[in-house]
């Protein structure tokens, strides 16, 4: 039996609305999962383009991986902004233009010059577009349909 908690905190039994929620929710969690995925796929891809740019600009790995690191600096800001975004707009149009505007800064990284200041300036804006689709979006859809089961919703996401 799904279980959830009261505003005060007590556990309330409540599986015929858990099961209410999976039923209309669940397209939530898969887009959860999904933008989570979305918003790894710069950690789980520059292994695979690290030789071939490093070769065809004459880098070392240090200068590669400089772009990964600074793109971790837009989390410092960012993240408050998609809040705000989320507050006003709702968390389904941020998904949508932040997923759009992601693959489009992804695809931004192929016009690399080879010089430094341009592969850290395309890394720093696809940081920032990547604050956009990250888990505070994700979270925010999930707890917005789900009530008497979102703790594992957002386990699950």
């Amino acid at each position: 039996m799904a279980s959830s908690a009261a505003a005060d905190g007590t556990p309330t039994h409540a599986s015929g609305t858990a099961l209410r929620e999976w039923r209309d929710g669940w397209p939530a969690v898969l887009a959860g999962v999904a933008g989570f995925i979305l918003a790894g796929a710069t950690t789980m891809s520059m292994s695979a383009f690290m030789d071939p740019i490093q070769a065809a600009f004459h880098w070392n790995r240090a200068q590669f991986s400089l772009g990964y690191s600074v793109h971790v600096l837009p989390g410092f800001v960012v993240p408050a902004l998609v809040g705000i975004g989320i507050d006003r707009y709702g968390p389904r149009w941020i998904a949508v233009v932040g997923a759009l505007a992601f693959g489009v800064t992804y695809r931004l990284l192929a016009t690399a010059t080879g010089s430094i200041a341009n592969w850290l300036l395309l890394w720093l804006l696809l940081g920032a577009v990547g604050q956009v689709v990250s888990i505070t979006l994700w979270c925010a859809a999930v707890s917005a349909v789900f009530t008497a089961s979102r703790g594992l919703a957002l386990t699950i996401v």
